[in-house]
């Protein structure tokens, strides 16, 4: 019976995705019932495996959402979007717009699917995720162009790292915080959004996840984590191999620091293997058309080079205010203000306040909402590591330097953008939302401290906003409002400090 509903329920959702498709509708539901009755089946299988009636309803529901917010976005852009052709078209981010395009022309011709690695599909740097849809437009939809394809497949691929990132979650956390930390994997805006895109994000994330995973149980499931390794990396390798060897690097840290000692030479190997092959490949992959062509190390160190520069550039030349603030502080500030700059994006002032048309309004207030949550639950981290006991304070803080080394490079990565910066930052949601947790379980009387900052920053910079595009109340120099916000968090956090002098001593 569960193979048959599960069957069913594969059949309905392609039917209805079919219909808002161009080409034949049966030929349409036949491709989308490919793509779908697999996840459907797997994601099932997984989660009734667990006996958890909340993680299977977890799965399933983040499934169909991710589902129906791809087609909601594909029919609400091309009905209320911007008139541009991407928007047009269904497309929220142009790299989803150019690579799915290309993708298609790809699947067209008469070329192999390898011409995807080459030079000439400059939409996707890697060539993995452009193959792969390449792949479905040929083999299952040669008659039109149905772009829910890679949204389907997407969706499914996002939901299967719930089932991993839950197992983890609950080796490493306790049963109430992995339960909020699988919550807010499996809902978090961005998450979602970029699942139901056409981006690469959710098979990142997930790929990432599964390898984490396979290295918590390595020591007690040799066989069946090998398996799940070997096929993470692979999806990781072809996907972005820029992402295998940051996710090499990170694990690597985490192992050394909290167990480094008593793990098997094989561990070991796998670690380091999967950092050199994401090493090798990601340099052979901008070697030549980012940066000039040397052994890895070097050209990994002039493409972080130039990437920072461009990033900065392109910060520069985006926004007036940025191009006059870049004119009034020494050099030797502007790489400090784009990383900070990159931790507050999406700004959620400005997603509230920059006019902007209701659809993209709507996304932007979400995106924001949810990173204005967690960000200061990653910001306390900081005081959940420091006070955690010291049998698992090593853990955490290899969980800490791994998220915040991450946030950084993505802000440097990004440019600032308030797009491309919360996006890079993403590739690490896996680490961020177990720290979240972590740091929401071991909430003192810090926590509401540094929600009064919080509040009190965004205030003011609620007030800057509304005086930049509708001149309401005086506009203070921008200097001078980041001082302010700086004088008031020294006065909360001193405050604080002498008040709970005061209470030890009367107490």
């Amino acid at each position: 019976m569960p193979l048959l509903s599960g069957l069913g329920i594969a059949a309905l959702l392609s039917g209805i995705l079919a219909v808002f498709q161009d080409g034949n509708g049966w030929r349409g539901a036949l491709a989308f019932f490919v793509v779908l009755a697999p996840g459907w089946l797997i994601l099932e299988h997984l989660s009734a495996s667990e006996k958890s009636a909340l993680l299977q309803r977890l799965i399933l529901a983040t499934f169909l959402l991710r589902l129906a917010l791809g087609l909601g976005l594909y029919l609400g852009l091309s009905l209320y979007g911007y008139p541009n052709e991407q928007e047009r078209a269904g497309y929220l981010f142009t790299d989803a717009y150019r690579r799915d395009q290309q993708a298609w022309e790809l699947a067209q011709s008469n070329r192999p699917l390898t011409d995807a690695f080459q030079q000439r599909f400059y939409a996707d740097q890697y060539g993995g995720l452009l193959a792969l849809s390449a792949a479905l437009y040929r083999f299952l939809s040669s008659d039109a162009h149905r772009p829910l394809l890679i949204v389907g497949l997407g969706a499914w691929i996002g939901a299967l790292g719930i089932y991993f990132f839950w197992k983890s979650a609950q080796k490493l956390l306790s049963p109430t915080a992995a339960r909020n930390a699988t919550w807010l994997f499996a809902f978090y805006p961005e998450m979602l959004l970029l699942s139901a895109s056409q981006m690469r994000e959710p098979f990142l994330i997930t790929f990432g996840t599964m390898l984490l995973f396979a290295l918590l149980q390595y020591q007690e499931k040799k066989h069946i984590s090998a398996r799940i390794l070997a096929g993470s990396l692979a999806g990781l390798l072809l996907i972005s191999p820029g992402t295998a060897l940051a996710f090499g690097i990170a694990l690597g840290f985490w192992l050394w620091l909290e167990s480094g000692r008593y793990l098997s030479p094989r561990v070991w190997l796998i670690v380091g293997l999967m950092t050199l092959l994401g090493m090798l490949l990601f340099s052979l992959s901008v070697a030549g058309i980012s940066v000039e062509k040397g052994h890895a190390l070097e050209v990994l160190g002039e493409w972080s080079r130039l990437a920072v520069r461009w990033s900065a550039y392109q910060l520069e030349r985006s926004s007036g205010w940025v191009q006059k603030l870049f004119r009034e502080m020494p050099p030797a500030f502007q790489i400090p203000f784009i990383i900070g700059y990159g931790y507050l994006q999406p700004v959620l002032p400005g997603a509230f306040i920059e006019p902007s048309i209701p659809i993209r309004k709507a996304i932007s207030i979400l995106r924001a909402t949810a990173w204005y949550a967690l960000l200061p639950l990653l910001i306390f981290a900081f005081r959940a590591v420091w006070k955690a006991p010291a049998t698992e304070r090593k853990r955490w803080l290899a969980f800490l330097v791994i998220t915040w080394a991450w946030m950084t490079i993505a802000s440097l990565r990004g440019g600032g953008d308030q797009w491309d910066t919360p996006r890079y930052r993403l590739f690490f949601l896996t680490f961020q939302a177990m720290l979240a947790a972590y740091a929401w379980e071991r909430r003192d009387v810090w926590w509401p401290r540094l929600l009064w900052i919080e509040g009190f920053s965004l205030a003011v910079f609620f007030q800057w906003y509304l005086s930049r595009y509708y001149h309401i109340g005086g506009r203070l120099p921008f200097f001078t409002m980041i001082g302010i916000i700086f004088a008031f968090a020294i006065l909360i956090i001193s405050g604080s400090l002498l008040w709970d002098r005061m209470r030890k001593k009367a107490g």
